[in-house]
């Protein structure tokens, strides 16, 4: 990433959730996972959308499949997430 620029993509996110991300205290890997639904969701102009482990793996670019799906069901349990079956 070395210029980059919006004329390239960008993710519009409202301030409110973006303010609320900051104050959130939580691991670094739940922090990248919360960002990588965000660019999966926003960044896509949907406000909700199915996401595996696999895909939120590439999008973090983290590789323990068991961390992620662990802190995939700490964020649903803390309601960051919200589990649609």
């Amino acid at each position: 990433m070395a210029n980059p620029q919006t004329e390239n993509g960008y993710t519009k996110i409202a301030n409110e959730l973006l303010e609320g991300l900051i104050k959130y205290k939580c691991s670094g890997t739940q922090k990248d996972l919360i960002l990588a639904l965000i660019r999966a969701t926003y960044g896509f102009h949907k406000k909700s959308r199915e996401v595996g482990v696999s895909y939120l793996m590439k999008l973090t670019g983290r590789r323990s499949k068991r961390r992620i799906a662990y802190d995939v069901a700490a964020l649903i349990k803390a309601g960051v997430f919200i589990e649609v079956e």
